[in-house]
């Protein structure tokens, strides 16, 4: 019976191998959950980065689309070359784009 309670050998003089490698997959185990913890952490950031700069990006666009109708009701008044109109609005709108994205994701130096 005691034999029985103190047998820790899987196979005959293996018992420090199997404890070493117990040992080994616990440790293995544990350095896994913490590196996808952190991983999380940093998809959670990124997420609210995104967000936040979508969030950005939604309110510029409402502005730029108010001030572009204002533009345009100024325009009928004094009728310009409709070209140069037109290439001015989307100049001005993908510089509040690249502003935006500038503020939520800088350059790497």
């Amino acid at each position: 019976m005691t034999d029985g309670l103190l047998f820790t050998d899987p196979y005959f003089g293996y018992a420090s191998l199997e404890r070493r490698c117990n040992e080994a997959r616990a440790q293995y185990t544990d350095s896994k959950a913490d590196l996808i913890e952190k991983l999380r952490e940093i998809r959670d950031a990124a997420s609210e980065a995104m967000n936040a700069a979508a969030r950005d990006l939604s309110i510029r666009r409402g502005e730029l689309d108010a001030i572009i109708h204002a533009r345009g009701r100024l325009a009928q008044n004094n009728v310009t070359d409709s070209t140069l109109v037109i290439a001015l609005r989307k100049r001005k709108f993908d510089f509040a784009i690249r502003l935006t994205l500038r503020h939520y994701f800088p350059p790497d130096t």
